[in-house]
């Protein structure tokens, strides 16, 4: 099978080629850049992504980062949400 993708409007539009001739379509919704928080610290640069959450941190997906918890901690390097700056 051949897959092929594009981004278009903030998603991901995958095809799947079946058969030489028939294709599935499905469109996959990006958090924006605004929603999206990068770490500053040195040698980390974790973005925070509302669509993922925080598996580590336990926290589900489709929370803001503005909801997350006050002692909240990057799950790569341990920094609090003061290290963080929006991406957008």
């Amino acid at each position: 099978m051949e897959f092929i993708g594009a981004i278009l409007d903030n998603g991901i539009w995958k095809m799947r080629k079946v058969n030489n001739n028939v294709f599935i379509i499905r469109s996959v919704k990006m958090a924006e850049p605004a929603e999206m928080y990068q770490c500053q610290t040195t040698n980390c640069g974790y973005i925070y992504n509302p669509d993922k959450g925080d598996r580590k941190g336990k926290i589900s997906k489709g929370t803001k980062f503005e909801d997350l918890p006050e002692d909240w901690k990057c799950p790569i390097c341990g920094a609090s949400k003061k290290a963080f700056r929006p991406l957008g």
